[in-house]
């Protein structure tokens, strides 16, 4: 299946960021805009970019990657966590600094209190992605090319 690109429409975005704003609160509004692929990443670009006419181009992705949209719920790369984390109210879970090194390092990590859906890991001020929260444990999605080495 070829890969393509598409800019999100007005309508589009309105319903990406409300997704964001119902996942983790805060008041994120970016003045760039969202390109999207067939896989549902959702792709931070430049505006200028919606003048590009995608269909002709066999193109997987394009600007910041920083999100996947399935089944109604956002999860955030890295980047994108460290983009929408700082607005974010709800949803994220601070942790000390060797819990985020286990983390980078793909472990689950086990985590108090009640969420919905997936969580951003933070540790003081630095963001380290999302994973889905399910009966006290914060499930890893950070990728393998992208985790630290277990003896780091």
């Amino acid at each position: 299946m070829q890969d393509t690109i598409t800019i999100l429409k007005s309508k589009e975005r309105r319903a990406f960021l409300d997704m964001v704003h119902d996942q983790w609160g805060g008041d994120w509004k970016p003045e760039e805009a969202f390109a999207q692929n067939t896989q549902h990443r959702i792709f931070l670009v430049t505006p200028d970019l919606a003048k590009i006419e995608w269909q002709r181009l066999r193109i997987s992705s394009v600007g910041l990657y920083i999100a996947e949209v399935h089944k109604e719920r956002v999860r955030l790369s890295i980047e994108g966590s460290q983009l929408i984390g700082p607005t974010a109210t709800k949803n994220i879970v601070d942790v000390d600094r060797d819990t985020a090194m286990l983390w980078l390092k793909g472990h689950d990590i086990e985590v108090a209190g009640e969420f919905i859906g997936y969580v951003i890991v933070k540790s003081g001020n630095d963001y380290f992605g999302s994973g889905p929260w399910k009966e006290g444990m914060l499930l890893n999605h950070v990728p393998k090319i992208r985790r630290l080495p277990e003896n780091a």
